[in-house]
């Protein structure tokens, strides 16, 4: 598992992107603050079939339980089977959906052959939703192609209500009738997700990673060209917290934010990418309640309340912005300003407070911070126009904090300031974080353990991990914990002085620590069943725990008459204790009518599957 924050590594792939972002280039080309460029297209990984296949090896993280994916096939069962919608999934390997370049044209179009692509199902709908983890641990997906003009909630998750992170998707295009995203339709808590390609959705919201964000996005980059006709955003149509995120695609909407069209509160994000609409358009957010330490750098233009952070604002406060992109009005509407182009300023419906704008010959020589006017005696306090030297100097940005929250080099940002997390070099490490402060493992299983350090953004790479005893647990300088004995022990993570540790437990296990009773079958009614019935059912094993040892997993494996392995579920017992007894139950989908035999057994993990009692059969 990803054990830094999101990596911002990888070779150039802009060709796919260049074919759509053809609107005007920024009047002012800086250079990005940190490496930052598209995950390249693999050339390497699982390549999809078409199939599915249920997923079966289990891992753990931060003493949390999590499926791995290996396959697009694995990854491709979980959108058509609700069952396993609640449940934790690890990617463990880059997975090509389609294996050829989607292009497409300069309006959004599809240029590539569809009938050359397998079109991907969405992950979790709005009558099922996606709950669990889905953890993308760094790697990468690759070719995902949705086509469905009337459909809603498109990405590569349709509607997540759990929690999506470290996921990179490129060479995406997905278009849709409305709340589309690259990475999920309406998704709520989403971490360094990195998405590029082509998003496009007909109404409603549209953005580069999420098409609805209902809880916080933080830490996403968006280099899709974005388009709709609604609120579309680099990283959200609509959001309701974004933190630590950058656009760097093109964005095309009726309501259009670089950032985000319509996002209640925007702060730390950078905004790279042309932005282009009809009404409220803005370099950062089209329309907001609230935005602080943003900076825009990409052209905005439209027709009406066009700024170049904030389109118009909803008893707005900015602090800490700026400005040096290029804002114009399609049809010289005088609501267009360098930092807001709504007037609500002018009437003290907005709050501004420290934010500055470039303002030359040939930048904006006729804006001010705020649209609706055009005395410069008249603009409100807490705009400051300034030069390209002044705007180029720490002093300007008087109250700013260029201790944690900014940063300024003039060899970096074109000599602009930027933001602190955006800069993975230099960075003083000042604490680490474990992900779990403890962990309990059976002998032979493996699990994993994250770090996080303080700040987010500072390097970890010289990290050591360290175990008070690997006759108990070892641990490797990725974090994975090996259990090799009973006993207890600490693992510690340390770089220098700073440290952070978790203690160990490590169970042995024995064959006779579980007994399974009989196996029982229900219909879909509860009614029970005698024989093994074609279509969903139900079947239900009692367990007891016979004595001290440690959690297990109890397998119900369905097989053919003539043997061929059917498929296999899977449910945790966890803190049973001694000479207590608990009912268990599994369904089963019989769709083809084949299976004929079904067992139960009970083992320690799949990453030690030691038998921990007799199994038990029905056919």
């Amino acid at each position: 598992p990803m054990k830094k924050p999101c990596a911002r590594v990888g070779s150039l792939m802009l060709a796919l992107l260049l074919c759509v972002a053809l609107l005007p280039a920024p009047v002012r080309a800086v250079d990005k603050p940190a490496e930052v460029t598209p995950p390249p297209i693999p050339t390497e990984g699982d390549v999809w079939d078409g199939s599915t296949e249920a997923p079966a090896k289990m891992t753990k993280v931060d003493d949390v339980l999590y499926y791995e994916i290996s396959t697009c096939a694995q990854l491709a069962y979980i959108a058509e089977n609700t069952d396993w919608l609640g449940k934790n999934y690890l990617l463990v390997n880059d997975l090509i959906l389609n294996d050829v370049l989607i292009e497409a044209d300069a309006d959004g179009g599809l240029l590539t052959d569809p009938e050359t692509l397998k079109e991907w199902s969405p992950i979790g709908k709005s009558s099922n939703t996606f709950s669990g983890i889905f953890d993308g641990n760094g790697h990468t997906i690759s070719g995902l192609y949705i086509n469905q003009p009337t459909k809603d909630y498109l990405g590569l998750f349709g509607f997540s209500t759990g929690k999506l992170n470290n996921v990179r998707i490129c060479n995406a295009f997905v278009y849709g009738f409305g709340t589309i995203g690259g990475l999920v339709g309406y998704g709520e808590t989403i971490e360094n997700c990195i998405c590029s390609g082509v998003i496009k959705g007909k109404y409603r919201v549209v953005g580069g990673i999420a098409g609805y964000n209902g809880d916080q996005a933080i830490r996403c980059i968006n280099y899709c060209s974005v388009s709709g006709t609604d609120s579309v955003g680099g990283i959200a149509g609509y959001g309701t917290q974004i933190n630590e995120s950058e656009n760097h695609g093109a964005v095309f909407g009726k309501i259009a934010g670089g950032i985000s069209g319509i996002g209640n509160h925007v702060y730390k994000c950078a905004n790279f990418g042309t932005v282009q609409g009809d009404d409220e358009i803005g370099g950062v957010v089209g329309r907001s309640k609230g935005v602080s330490n943003c900076f825009n750098a990409g052209t905005v233009k439209g027709i009406s309340r066009i700024g170049g952070i904030v389109g118009n604002g909803e008893s707005l406060s900015i602090s800490n912005c700026y400005n040096i992109g290029f804002v114009t009005s399609d049809e010289g509407d005088t609501s267009a300003g360098s930092i807001i182009g709504s007037d609500g300023a002018l009437f003290d419906k907005d709050t501004i407070t420290g934010c500055y704008y470039l303002k030359t010959d040939e930048i904006n020589p006729d804006l001010f911070g705020c649209g609706g006017f055009d005395d410069p005696t008249l603009e409100p306090a807490g705009f400051f126009a300034r030069n390209e030297s002044e705007m180029q100097t720490q002093a300007t940005y008087e109250g700013w904090d260029f201790a944690n929250t900014w940063a300024i080099d003039p060899a970096r940002n074109g000599g602009y300031p930027y933001l602190a997390w955006q800069d993975v070099t230099d960075v003083p490490l000042t604490g680490l974080t474990l992900g779990a402060k403890t962990v309990t493992l059976s002998v032979g299983d493996t699990a994993w353990l994250t770090l996080t350090p303080s700040p987010t953004h500072a390097d970890i790479s010289q990290v050591e991990w360290t175990s008070s005893d690997e006759s108990v647990v070892t641990v490797d300088q990725n974090g994975m914990l090996t259990g090799a004995g009973e006993g207890e022990a600490v693992i510690t993570a340390s770089c220098g002085s700073i440290s952070d540790s978790c203690a160990v437990t490590v169970n042995a296990r024995a064959f006779t620590e579980y007994r399974l009773g009989k196996l029982t079958l229900r219909g879909e009614n509860g009614s029970k069943l005698s024989a093994i019935p074609k279509g969903r059912f139900f079947v239900t094993v009692p367990v007891t725990k016979q004595e001290d040892g440690g959690d297990a997993l109890i397998l119900l494996a369905a097989y053919t008459a003539q043997g061929k392995f059917r498929g296999l579920m899977y449910v945790s017992v966890k803190g049973l204790p001694a000479g207590a007894t608990v009912e268990v139950t599994l369904p089963i989908d019989n769709a083809r009518g084949d299976i004929a035999v079904i067992k139960a057994f009970p083992i320690a993990s799949f990453s030690n599957p030691v038998p921990l009692g007799e199994g038990v059969t029905f056919q």
